[in-house]
Order: structure tokens, then C-alpha cells, then sequence
């Protein structure tokens, strides 16, 4: 079940970080990437979380970044040192 919420979480960082206009896009034309990241730190005022993410083969290279975090409910799961293996979804 934790693991079902963080994918969900990803999914909806990778919709948060897009333009107003590919929120507008059709969604059935996403790709879809396998995820996989380390929490390197959180800031629950600001609502954001850095992650540590492997390669996204086709996508981008491993890299640390800092992904907004618009659901309440995941703070109780997104500590520091926690692993995330998720779908990353760009639309």
C-alpha cells in the first residue's frame, strides 16, 4: 500500500513540473519511465522533497533533485533515506 502511494506521489510531481500547457495534452500520449530514488531530504513547510534518482534510461541521467510535494498524506511515509521505486509519468 505505501509503496501504491509513493507511485501515485511520482506521478503527480512529474504532471506538477510540466507547463499549463502540457497539462492540457492528452494524457494517453504520456511516457512512462521507470523510477527508482533515494530521499535525500524533506521540507514539509515548503511542501518539497529532494530525491536522489538513478538513471531514467531515455529520459535523463542520475541526478538530485527537488520535486514539489502537493499531498499532505505522503510526509508520513517521505522521511530521509527512504526508497522510492516508482513509474515516472511525462506527459
Amino acid at each position: 500500500m505505501r509503496l501504491a502511494l509513493i507511485l501515485i506521489s511520482l506521478a503527480l510531481l512529474a504532471t506538477a513540473c510540466q507547463t499549463s500547457n502540457n497539462l492540457n495534452s492528452n494524457s494517453s500520449s504520456a511516457k512512462r519511465y521507470p523510477f527508482v530514488g533515494k530521499v535525500v531530504s524533506v521540507n514539509k513547510a515548503a511542501k518539497k522533497a529532494t530525491i536522489a534518482h538513478e538513471d531514467i534510461p531515455g529520459y535523463m541521467e542520475a541526478m538530485t533533485m527537488e520535486f514539489p510535494i502537493h499531498e499532505d498524506w505522503v510526509w508520513n511515509d517521505l522521511t530521509p533515506g527512504s526508497e522510492i521505486h516508482a513509474e515516472l509519468v511525462v506527459g
